[in-house]
Order: structure tokens, then sequence, then C-alpha cells
């Protein structure tokens, strides 16, 4: 322990000494230190955008009110290596970097962004059901937003496990100026869609930050089609069809209990926010939050056996406290509510806990940062519940919980003004499994001079476990089906979860260049190669005969969800974004992604391409341009490009495939400032016209929205 103490007291003394030389900043003009971008998602803590050692960006609220975007998934399309598609009017599938087909299951067919970890001011929000995020679930709308910052690459050494692909940081605003201030905004369409938002602020003396925010939204439907996983078609809602079983007396939605209401609507959202901070001095600080949120939203996520195409309605609060004080961070958040799809299998209410306690040791410019994590989800399901051949819809719903305790360890040591070393870990412990799950992080930057810095990342992260995957028990379906040729013959299905699968995990090596081109100019470019393996699905080996429940042969096959232990897939990609000030008037910025994924199946002794996973565009680009043409009117122009992606949907001995052709995404929003305290936007949306962005779901058409802002 003596000689351990002594090296880190040696190490920080020699990092004091050798970070007296060249210092970069010196060298920078007053302009260039003004414009220095702070982001914090990098190494959790303040820190040059320019400096950070992952592969990040960042979007501001500037940015994005002077995009149009009415919404947080329609913001990230700014940013490179996200992939944004639109599946009906205001739904969005949201990807970093892809592994859309990789991750997904029978049960869950279609990707809800499980390998992604979205946070809200360090607050995570995560569905552990099947995994992922909802949007329209997050509560605070796109005004509420201060930035956006995205890690690419596993960050689960820093934020936990889910954060495999990377890390969307939601951070949201605050007002610097004392006493009270008030802003309002209403946007409609000429499709009837419509939202309004209203927040007020007040701060006191530098001490006190009381905020209350409220939005309501209605997006309505541009098609009337309902895709078939039985005929291959669209069709409207009457005429969809199943291989389940069902009475011949009604129809086959209304035997299983599946209603579409309102099919016109989109999404439909209410919440209401509020945040109380006291500042106990200017690094100190108190913070409460607390939300309600309620939604309806028609969009792909689960599977239904008719369309992919369903309705979902919540409702959620959320609680948030957090507090710094002395360097000792402590975070505490509850997230409960429920979750009901218009099929009666999966409805679900849960409970997420979630507590965080670090503190950060400073030895001269190092620091050392040991934390301390506890969460617990507890979801009850009738998907849980050990029913078999049950068509009544009463069956009741059971409830299970995973829990974790966690220690993670961040190091960040820089060496002198040039070479900066950091490294994280991660272990988890989870109450379902014996073994620990381990997520790290080891990277190194170089800063050849002010103007240029190379970075090289080696990191691996690990998923949770999902209460679906570890808890579905026997919750059966029984359809007839049209391969057996035994006369009146009926096939049941019995899902089985498995609490001992391995983690599906990740291995990412990241490599990547800043560079300040001049003082209008930046480029920044990054390398990366993925390989994700310990897949899991739901596999079938056969089938048994049940003669005896319902007096005629029922052919019974179990679904036991195992480890896919002959698959692996790796990623190689680029992805870029450069940004050239002309005038202080007139922005530009490019960006884009170049990637290929092979998923590879081991058999026989040799590694086979199985297929090129075309689920995710090969390439995807895009470009901005923001012009203040006169000191009242601001004009943004954003072109996005999506290149050909294929699909396979499957759903039990259903299968369809679907391409979606190469696209293009093209938007216009004016805005012009009456005064200082008001503003009319137009924006124009989808301006290529009528196509689809993603499978089995609506065609996006094109969209002209009308806003008004008032602040006070």
């Amino acid at each position: 322990m003596r000689r351990f103490v002594w090296v880190i007291l040696s190490i920080s003394y020699l990092s004091g000494l050798l970070w007296s030389i060249d210092d970069p900043y010196l060298e920078m003009s007053l302009e260039e230190l003004f414009n220095t971008n702070i982001v914090i998602s990098a190494s959790k803590r303040p820190e040059d955008l320019f400096e950070a050692p992952m592969d990040i960006s960042v979007i501001r609220k500037e940015e994005i009110r002077n995009s149009g975007a009415n919404s947080i998934p329609e913001a990230l399309k700014l940013i490179p290596g996200i992939i944004v598609r639109e599946q009906t009017p205001g739904n969005y599938d949201v990807q970093i970097r892809g592994f859309d087909t990789a991750t997904t299951s029978l049960m869950v067919p279609t990707p809800n962004c499980s390998i992604i970890l979205v946070m809200i001011d360090d607050r995570i929000v995560y569905d552990y059901f099947a995994g992922g995020t909802f949007w329209e679930m997050l509560g605070i709308d796109i005004e509420d937003v201060e930035k956006i910052e995205v890690v690419r690459g596993p960050a689960s050494a820093l934020y936990g496990p889910n954060a495999m692909t990377g890390v969307i940081h939601i951070i949201t605003n605050t007002y610097r100026e004392e006493g009270f201030h008030l802003f309002s905004k209403i946007n409609a369409n000429h499709v009837n869609s419509r939202d309004a938002y209203m927040r007020m602020d007040y701060r006191h003396f530098e001490k006190y930050e009381f905020t209350f925010s409220t939005n309501v939204s209605q997006q309505y439907r541009t098609d009337e089609l309902y895709f078939s996983t039985v005929t291959d078609q669209y069709h409207e809602v009457d005429d969809l069809s199943t291989i389940l079983l069902h009475s011949p007396e009604m129809s086959a939605l209304d035997y299983y209990g599946i209603s579409y209401k309102d099919q016109n609507l989109s999404l439909e959202n209410n919440a209401i926010n509020m945040s109380a901070k006291y500042h106990i001095d200017e690094k100190n600080y108190f913070k409460f939050d607390l939300g309600f949120q309620k939604s309806r939203s028609q969009k792909a996520y689960y599977n239904n056996f008719f369309t992919p195409l369903s309705q979902y309605k919540s409702k959620g609060i959320y609680q948030n406290f957090q507090m710094i004080y002395d360097n000792f961070y402590f975070q505490q958040n509850y997230n409960m509510g429920y979750y009901d799809n218009n099929f009666y299998w999966s409805k679900y209410a849960y409970v997420n806990y979630n507590l965080s306690v670090e503190y950060p040791l400073y030895l001269g410019k190092s620091i050392i940062r040991p934390g301390y994590h506890n969460r617990s989800s507890q979801y009850a399901s009738r998907l849980f519940t050990d029913v078999l051949f049950d068509t009544s819809h009463d069956i009741p719903n059971q409830m299970e919980t995973i829990t974790s305790n966690s220690v993670s360890l961040l190091l960040d040591y820089p060496v002198n003004q040039k070479w900066r070393f950091v490294s994280g870990f991660r272990s988890e412990k989870y109450n379902i499994k014996n073994q620990l799950s381990n997520s790290f992080e080891a990277g190194i930057t170089y800063r050849a001079d002010k103007d240029k810095l190379f970075r090289i990342m080696i990191s691996g992260a690990e998923r949770s476990p999902f209460m679906i995957d570890a808890f579905s028990n026997k919750a059966s379906l029984m359809f007839l089906d049209p391969v057996l040729t035994v006369t009146d013959s009926l096939v049941g299905v019995i899902f089985y979860g498995n609490k001992t699968l391995p983690f599906l995990r990740n291995y990412t090596f990241d490599c990547g260049v800043r560079s300040r081109l001049s003082e209008k100019s930046t480029f920044d470019a990054n390398f990366f190669y993925t390989i994700l393996d310990q897949f899991s699905d739901y596999r079938n080996n056969g089938y048994y005969i049940d003669t005896i429940t319902y007096g005629t042969p029922v052919y019974i096959y179990p679904y036991f969800l195992s480890e896919v232990k002959s698959m692996k897939v790796d990623q190689t990609g680029f992805n870029y974004t450069l940004n050239y000030d002309f005038y202080t008037s007139l922005k530009f910025k490019t960006y884009g992604m170049l990637q290929f994924t092979n998923e590879r199946i081991h058999a026989n002794g040799y590694d086979y391409v199985d297929f090129l996973a075309d689920s995710t565009p090969m390439l995807s680009a895009g470009y901005t341009f923001n012009i203040r043409a006169f000191s009242d009117l601001n004009i943004f122009a954003q072109h996005n490009f999506y290149s050909r992606q294929k699909f396979n949907f499957s759903s039990l001995k259903i299968l369809s495939k679907t391409t979606i052709k190469a696209y293009h995404n093209i938007n216009l929003n004016l805005i012009y400032e009456i005064d200082d305290k008001q503003s009319i936007s137009l924006y124009l949306k989808n301006l290529e016209g009528k196509h689809r962005e993603y499978p089995f779901t609506d065609q996006i058409c094109f969209n002209a929205i009308m806003g008004y802002t008032f602040k006070f």
C-alpha cells in the first residue's frame, strides 16, 4: 500500500512538471478560445471537444432550432454515424452504426435501439422488458434541450451495460439570467398535426432555479394501409389475416383481442416536467426533477402475428435527484408506469430504480474516479405467467425482478500536454446469474500541435439481461399449420426464457484524427472495427404431440432461448464531419458514414459469411447550410442520403422480405424574427416527396409546418 501511494504521488508530481511544457491553449487566439466546444460525455468531466478521447459529436440548441427539427430523433439526423428512419409520422427507428438484424429475435422482430444507452441529464431512460428506448416516452420536448452529445462506440465502462454501440446524452437547458422567463411555441401543418410547448423559468440571486414546462403533440398518418405478415402485401385493417387459430364466427383480430382505434393517429404526447436546483456555490448543487408523460403511438416494435405496425399507449412518471458536493457525486431516480400494446400478450407495468455514487480523486492533473451503482428493474407481465393454451385474454400478470450491483473505476492520466491516457472498468453482478458482466475501455490521445489530435481507443461492453429473455414462461398460442397435412391438426407454440445465457458482447477498435484546418474550418474523422458475439435466439428443435388437452392432435413446438455459438458479426467503417464557416452569416457542415457489416456462421471448422447485413445502409451522408440572409431572417437547408437497404421479417413460419430503395431527405426551414420576443417559422420537411424509410410501415410524405414562438 505504501509503495502504491508513493507511485501515485510520484506520477502526480511528474505529470505536473510535464504539464508546464508546451501548453497548446497558450498558442490559441482569443477567437479560438471563445469557440472552444465543451462536452462532458466522453470522460464524465467538462473538456474541449477537440481533446475528447472518444468518437463524439455534439449539436447545440441554436443548430437544432435553426434546423426546424420538432423531435429529438429528428435532430439526431444532424450527427454522423446515426441512422434515423421514420416509421410513421413522428415515430423513428434510431441506430448508432447499425447492427439492426443482428440483435433481434423471434419475440421482438424489429429493433428498438436495444444496444444504445439514452440519458437525460445523466438519468438513464431505458426499457428492460425487451431492451431499448421508447422515444415517445421521454417526456421532454425538443425546446427543453440545450445540447445533445453522442458517443459512438462502447461506453459501458462509463455508463453501464447497454451502451454497447454508444450513448445519446440529452442535456436540458437552464436560464443564466436573473428573474422570471417565459417561452411558448405552437406548430401546425397541413395534415392537421400540431404541437404546443410552454416553459417558465425563475432564477433568484444565483442560488435558486425553478423550471416548469409542458408539451402536447398530435401527429397523423398519411398512409392508411397495414402490411400483412401472411400475404406479404399491404391491406386495410379489416383485411388482415393470420395463421393463428380463431373462431369462424368472428374476425381473427377480434378473436385475439386486437383492436385498431384511431387508425389515422400516428403519435400523441402529453407531458409535464418540473425542476428545482439549489446552488451551494459555483461547483456544488442539489437538483430535483419530477415529470409525468402520457402517449399513444402507432409504430413497428412488437410482433402481434398479423402486422408489424401496432398501436401502443403508455403512462409514466419519473423522479430524479442529483447532488454534487465537494467532488462527491450522488444520483438516484425512479421511473415507473405501464406500456400497453393493442395485442393482449404484450402489456406490462414496470418500476425501475437507479442509484450511482462516485467520488473523483484529483492527483495533480490525473483523475481517478471510483463508483458504486445499483439498479432494480421490476416488471409485471402475463408473458411471465405459467399458462398453457389460454385464449381468454384474462391471464394474470406475474411480477419478476432483476437487480444489479456494480463497481466502476475510471483513470484519466495526462502524461503531458501532448500525451493522455484514459481507461475504465466496470463489473456488474445480477441476481439471476452468478457470472459477472465486465466492460472496459483503454485509449491514448496524442496532440501533435494546437490544430491536430490523434486518438486510439479499445473498448468492450456487454448487454444486460432482459425481462422477456429471462422470464418468458409457457405463454402460448395455437394456429393452423399450413405445412402439416394432418386434417384438423393444431399447432401450439411455447416460449421458454433462459436466465443462464451469456450476455451479448461487443469489442471495438476506434482510431481517429481531429484537425483545425483553419480558424474557420474543422475536420473530424474516425475509423472503427467491431465484433459482436454471444448471440441468443429462440430455437426450436422439434415438436411433440398432445392428444389429451383438446381431444385432437396438437403439435406442440417449444422454443427455447439459447446461445447461437456459431454466429459472429463484424463491422468495419468510417465516419467524418467537416465544418466550414464561410462568414459569420454562412455556415456549412457535411458529415457521413460508410460501413460494411458481415454476419458469419462457424460450421464444420470453417467460417462462412452468411450474408451481407444490408438492413443498415452502407452509406449515410448529409450536409447543411445555415444562412443568416438578413438580420431578421435565418435559412437552414439540410440534405441527407441513405443507400439501399434490405430487410427480412421472421414471424414463426412466415418470412417476409423487402427492399428500401436509396432515398434522400431534403428539408428547408425559414425563421423570421419579428422582434426580440417573437418569431415565425416555415418548415418544409421531406421536399423529395413520398417514400418509405423503414420496412413494413408507412410511406413518409411532404410536410409543411408553420410555427410561432414567443418569449418574455
